[in-house]
């Protein structure tokens, strides 16, 4: 099982389910969470995630998202587009970015289509579900409608572009639904949905998810080895440092015995992964006051060389300039006259 790397870590919620839903049966499992006469209909053994360079360049890294092309019984292939939300409150604009999404991506196939030599095949979109996986604390309460973003009387809402956005947002799912699933991905889910919960149901949580992760056929071991390794990480990035080694501790001894030193390897192996991405970030942020510090200088030097001497006020000045402040006044200088041409 490929572990998560340091980027995956680094904001837990997103790119931790990314790192889930790497899994195609997680895929699955998620796509009958949250919609399942849709499932029934997907042929998931042949399944491929979508390389992000078929995306346009404008949408690259842009959201912690999802791509998989899959059969659909009836029409051939289709897309799943997933978009993992975390922000703090609901996005209104939600239904516009998805729409913008989507035509891109239809805009690719239309170009690639007419770069194909004459005589061409006939020209077909490819379908794609849309499923929005929020997992922010607020409740999200905006339906993915255009039109509540216009100010217009009813009879021209037929003419506002239309699609349905498939929507589980962690919050308000109930516990239950969980319960009922049994899956990997959803145990992890109900694992993330109380991963800020007193530590007595977050507890009870933890025996939820081993109980029904002991229930997978063994046809499933991969994914309960991602579910586990996915709680210890949640453990140690959720948690207080203070109820990690306890908690850690009660999932092994929660587990069957075949499976414990699997268990502490996997605990070994998240709490260096920890390390090293404090390790790393403090290592970029070094890099990135460097890098701050040296455009500054070289800048006060460029200043010197064409105007000196340089008055007290302005050199405190630029001292104080943010990066983004210190990247405009680069280019300023090269066709300035005089100092007031800088606008200090």
């Amino acid at each position: 099982m490929r572990k998560p790397g340091k980027k995956v870590i680094r904001e837990f919620n997103d790119r931790g389910l990314i790192w889930l839903l790497e899994s195609v049966p997680n895929l699955r499992d998620l796509m009958d969470l949250i919609d399942h006469d849709i499932a029934l209909k997907l042929d998931f053994s042949q399944a491929q995630r979508m390389n992000r360079s078929f995306i346009p360049a404008s949408l690259n890294k842009r959201e912690a998202d999802i791509f998989y092309r899959v059969r659909h019984k009836d029409v051939g292939e289709v897309y799943i587009y997933l978009l993992i939300e975390h922000q703090s409150a609901p996005d209104a604009l939600m239904a516009l970015r998805y729409l913008v999404y989507m035509c891109e991506i239809w805009e690719t196939e239309r170009r690639t289509w007419n770069d194909l030599p004459v005589p061409r095949p006939i020209f077909n979109l490819t379908p794609i579900i849309p499923i929005l996986l929020y997992t922010g604390e607020s409740v999200w309460n905006e339906p993915a409608r255009l039109s509540k973003l216009m100010k217009i009387p009813s009879e021209l809402e037929e003419f506002v572009p239309q699609y349905k956005l498939l929507t589980l947002a962690l919050r308000e799912t109930p516990l239950q639904t969980f319960a009922d699933n049994q899956s990997a991905i959803s145990l992890s889910l109900n694992l993330l949905k109380a991963a800020n919960a007193p530590i007595e149901e977050f507890s009870a949580a933890i025996n939820r998810a081993i109980a029904g992760l002991e229930q997978l056929p063994p046809s499933a071991h991969a994914e309960w080895q991602r579910a586990m390794y996915f709680l210890f990480l949640l453990i140690e990035h959720k948690r207080d440092v203070n109820e990690q080694l306890e908690l850690n501790e009660r999932v092994i001894s929660s587990t069957d015995k075949r499976y414990r030193r699997e268990l502490r390897t996997m605990v070994k192996t998240a709490a260096e992964a920890h390390f090293e991405q404090g390790i790393e970030r403090g290592l970029e942020q070094g890099m990135e006051q460097g890098m701050e510090k040296g455009k500054r200088e070289l800048l006060i030097s460029q200043i010197h060389f064409k105007f000196d001497p340089l008055p007290v006020a302005i050199e405190r000045k630029l001292m104080e300039m943010s990066e983004k402040e210190i990247d405009n006044l680069s280019l300023k200088i090269l066709s300035s006259q005089s100092l007031n041409d800088l606008n200090l």
